[in-house]
């Protein structure tokens, strides 16, 4: 019968088989590794980008709705 596996011993598999890839060089690096061994250049943090993306779709929205809100304001009949 074999041993029961360690939590540890778990969380140290996954800490070294889990992969992340670097936005700049496509390479596979560690993922918690907030700069790249192979290119150098520094990764985003985890969540970022789509922060980016609603932050940008956002703005996109707003700025719709002002150009909406004068085209009624000064074509008015």
């Amino acid at each position: 019968m074999a041993p029961p596996v360690l939590r540890r011993d778990v969380e140290d598999r996954f800490l070294r088989e889990a992969l992340m890839t670097c936005e700049f060089c496509e390479s596979e690096i560690p993922i918690g590794l907030s700069v790249c061994p192979t290119c150098g250049k520094p990764q985003s943090a985890p969540g970022q980008s789509d922060r980016r993306s609603l932050w940008f779709v956002l703005l996109v929205v707003v700025m719709f709705g002002i150009a909406i809100a004068e085209h009624h304001l000064f074509f008015r009949n």
